[in-house]
């Protein structure tokens, strides 16, 4: 009795341990973001954030779209990093009425690893306001390793547009001339 027991509970913490494990691999799953989570700006500024990749096993390539608010935000450029994805690449195609970058593709022949930059967006900012910045996969490209897909987690990134202080200080502080 003894000896069925001491067996239930050898498996019992076998099955514990992989959940244990398994859940350890879920947490570190690969993820793409900006390299920024916040951005403040002003109107007519212009600034540029990296798409990276962390936690990924190896990697041959894969694709992003990008959408934001056209009337806070243009996407003025895509530059691939070419140094990481040495293969076919496509910088996307801007549509900045619509406030979407689709297709930014990017591939190597030697896989990549672990975390690395993907893509540089230039920014500018035209409009005040709020938006965010979402990535989701692109359906023409998905991430993928020898032939297999590879589930991605993406994050967002939020962007504040104020009005320039300049432009603000001469709108309300006119000096007044009385007669």
């Amino acid at each position: 009795m003894n000896k069925r027991i001491n067996i239930l509970l050898a498996c019992l913490l076998f099955v514990f341990s992989t959940l244990v494990n398994a859940g350890e691999i879920e947490e570190a799953a690969a993820n793409v973001s900006f390299s920024e989570e916040k951005v403040k700006a002003t109107v007519g500024s212009e600034f540029s954030l990296d798409i990276v990749m962390a936690d990924f096993p190896t990697i041959e390539g894969g694709g992003v779209n990008l959408q934001f608010d056209s009337s806070v935000l243009e996407v003025t450029n895509v530059v691939i990093n070419s140094d990481e994805w040495r293969f076919v690449n496509k910088t996307g195609d801007i549509d900045n009425s619509d406030g979407v970058v689709s297709d930014i593709l990017f591939s190597s022949y030697q896989g990549v690893t672990g975390s690395a930059s993907i893509a540089t967006i230039q920014f500018k900012a035209i409009g005040k306001g709020h938006t965010k910045l979402k990535l989701k996969e692109a359906k023409s490209n998905p991430f993928a390793s020898a032939g297999e897909k590879i589930e991605v987690s993406f994050d967002s990134t939020k962007v504040k547009v104020r009005n320039n202080r300049k432009n603000r200080s001469k709108n309300h502080h006119r000096p007044h001339h009385g007669k």
